[in-house]
Formats: structure tokens, sequence, C-alpha cells
């Protein structure tokens, strides 16, 4: 009976072992979670990365910004503090050569209010060959957010057509745009801002580029 009993402890303790050890909360369990939920996000990246790069809201230092350079994909929301911080970071990387970010606009507009008409106004800046101008004032200068003044914001990155930017706004292609981008993010599973993408993975926050750009390098 002793024997028996010595059994079934024995049993019991490697069975509790297994358990902590294996459990999503535990050491291997979390583990091996992180190592699958990372495969997933390489799936899912993979199966719409041509998607996530075709887009001509891209930041680089070449006209063309084809010349091979590797390719960062940022979602991001330009009233979110944390992508006004990182912005430095990524603008000196795009200077410097390093990479080309692909603008994805991921506005989160239940804390971020005005996000939505920020994201339309970068893609009307695009529309007038001004993106880099006007994501640059979006992230750079946070007197738009009181001021409103959408025309204004359209003289000050010497938009062509300042009117034609206002009205642009409330257009239902730049409505279809910012869509377009909250849906991609939906299936990559991103619903924080900054994240940045490349083809190894979804890197969150303000650390995210950094950890981006040493994977694509």
């Amino acid at each position: 009976m002793t024997r028996k009993l010595e059994s079934i402890a024995n049993v019991c303790i490697v069975l509790i072992l297994l358990f902590l050890l294996f459990n999503p909360s535990g050491m291997l369990g979390g583990w091996i979670g992180e190592r699958l939920q990372e495969r997933k996000e390489r799936r899912a990246v993979a199966r719409n990365w041509e998607h996530l790069i075709d887009s001509a809201s891209t930041l680089s230092n070449t006209r063309e910004g084809s010349d091979g350079k590797p390719i960062v994909v940022e979602f991001l929301d330009c009233q979110c503090p944390a992508c006004r911080t990182v912005a430095a970071s990524v603008s000196e990387a795009v200077r410097e050569g390093t990479v080309i970010v692909v603008v994805r606009h991921l506005p989160l507009e239940r804390i971020h209010p005005v996000a939505r008409t920020g994201a339309k106004a970068a893609i009307c800046g695009e529309a007038q060959g001004r993106f880099l101008e006007t994501h640059e004032a979006l992230l750079g200068n946070g007197g738009w957010l009181e001021r409103g003044d959408w025309v204004e914001l359209g003289r000050v990155v010497s938009v062509g057509d300042p009117l034609g930017f206002a009205k642009c706004l409330e257009s239902v292609e730049a409505e279809t745009r910012v869509d377009r981008d909250i849906e991609l993010a939906a299936r990559l599973g991103i619903t924080a801002t900054p994240s940045f993408v490349t083809l190894n993975g979804i890197y969150e926050g303000e650390s995210g580029f950094r950890r981006a750009l040493a994977e694509v390098e």
C-alpha cells in the first residue's frame, strides 16, 4: 500500500510540474506560446506583404523609393504621443538611406478624436505630391490639433491647391484609404500604434522601430 501511495504521489508531482511548465503562464508554456504567436504573425505578414508595401505614402531618400533598400511598414496614429516621439528616429533612418518606410494609418479614434482627420490630411497631402511635408508637419508640430485649420495646414506644407486639399478631407477616396489601412491592421492583429512590420514580424511601441530596423539590416 505504501509503494502504491508513493507511486500515486510521484505521478501527481510529475503532473503538477508539467502543468507549471506547460500551462500558458508557465516557463515553457509561455515560451511556446510566444513562438507560436510569432509564427502566426509572420505567416499573416507574408500573406499581406504585397498589399502592405503597395502605397504611395512612402518615406525614402530617393525619388523613386524602389532602390532595393529594406522596407519597414509603420502603422501610426498622428495624434499618438509615442508615434510623435519615434518620428524623429524614423526620419533620421530614412535620411541616412538605411531604410524605406511605408506609412499606413491606424487612427485610434476612441482616444484620439482628431486622428482620422489627420490621417486623411496625410493622404490628401500625398495626392498633391506633398506627403513627406504633410507627414512631418502632422507629427512634428501639435498646433494643428488645437487649430483644426486644414486650409492653413495645406498652405504650410505648400500644396498647390490649399482649398482642394481641404475639400479632399471630406472625400470618399480619403475615407476609403483610411478604411483600407485599418482593415490591413486588423488582418495582422495590430491594435496599437506605433507598430512596425517587416517580413520577420510585428514590433510595437517606441522600441519597435529599433527592433524592426535590426531585423531588416
